[in-house]
């Protein structure tokens, strides 16, 4: 394959909605190891959780698994944690800003967060969820 049939092969994936499923997937799995690593969870403990398999939450976890909206939820639940689903324009690009908060005081993460925090918030995007 030349260079210029794979760029347009990789370009063409903006479009392609079985590679954007399968990110998406990829990437819940990424989320939920990283919260089962910070928490100290094992797959035997979460699968425990859950009332599941073992061999299921590895399934999830290699991003294999078909999960809907309810199946993501029970996962999170378990660890504590809430589904967040986002979105935007397909041409645009979303940053996502993590902030900790704690009693009164909001911590940004990291300067260039705080940069997209401080615009946010002149804005007058107030938090609803609360």
């Amino acid at each position: 394959m030349s260079i210029k049939n794979t760029l347009d092969w990789y370009s063409s994936l903006d479009d392609d909605v079985t590679y954007k499923v399968e990110s998406n997937k990829n990437g819940f799995a990424v989320l939920l190891n990283t919260l089962m690593m910070e928490q100290g969870v094992s797959k035997s403990v979460l699968a425990h959780k859950l009332e599941k398999s073992a061999p299921y939450v590895t399934k999830v976890l290699r991003g294999d698994a078909n999960l809907t909206i309810k199946s993501m939820t029970e996962l999170l639940d378990v660890l504590d944690c809430k589904l967040h689903i986002n979105g935007c324009h397909k041409d645009r690009d979303a940053r996502w800003v993590t902030l900790v908060t704690g009693g009164r005081q909001t911590a940004v993460i990291n300067k260039e967060d705080q940069k997209c925090a401080s615009a946010w918030a002149r804005q007058g995007v107030r938090d609803e969820a609360a």
